[in-house]
Formats: C-alpha cells, sequence, structure tokens
C-alpha cells in the first residue's frame, strides 16, 4: 500500500518536471523567433535609450515583463551590436536581445 502511494507520488513528480521543461522549451522556440533573438534580426536603434524602451516594452511569451541582467557590445561582420541579457521577472526564463547600434558608432 505505501508502495502504490510512492509510486504514485513520484510519477506525479515526475509528470510536473516534464511539463515545466516542455513549456520553458516552448517558451525558448517562440522567443527565438521574436525580432532581436538573434544577431541576423537585431533591433535598430539610433539612441541607447531606445535600448531601454524597447525593453520595457517587450513581454516574455508568458506576458511578464523582461528586467537586464547585463550587456555588452559585439561585432557582427560590419555591425557594431550591444547584446542584452534579459530575465523574466514572471517565469525565469532569460533571453538574449539583440540591438543593432552600427548608426551610433562613429
Amino acid at each position: 500500500m505505501i508502495g502504490l502511494a510512492l509510486t504514485t507520488a513520484l510519477l506525479l513528480a515526475l509528470g510536473v518536471t516534464a511539463l515545466r521543461m516542455l513549456r520553458r522549451h516552448r517558451i525558448r522556440a517562440v522567443a527565438a523567433t521574436l525580432p532581436g533573438a538573434r544577431p541576423d534580426t537585431a533591433i535598430r536603434v539610433r539612441d541607447f535609450t531606445e535600448i531601454d524602451a524597447a525593453l520595457r516594452a517587450r513581454r516574455c511569451i508568458c506576458g511578464g515583463f523582461l528586467s537586464s541582467l547585463g550587456e555588452r557590445s559585439a561585432r557582427d561582420g560590419d555591425r557594431v551590436l550591444r547584446v542584452v541579457r534579459a530575465e523574466c521577472g514572471r517565469c525565469e526564463n532569460e533571453q538574449t536581445v539583440y540591438f543593432d547600434t552600427s548608426v551610433l558608432v562613429h
């Protein structure tokens, strides 16, 4: 009797974990299709304040807001990119958002 209860609890825990993993995978797959999700789809900005505005306006697929965890510069051929690591406040999914800052560099 106790063995059945433990087996049921274990199967339930495994099922919940699998559902969470599938949900996280789906969120990442959809997020990868958004503008700025890859260097080749970088969002063009003319001013650094546009980066902050774009992050405030951008939502995670779960509906939560993103907050910056840090940023750095990178090169993609002739383009200069600003790479922002962001995290969703609701589901804690991390995303990388690329911004094309080539116009800002002289």
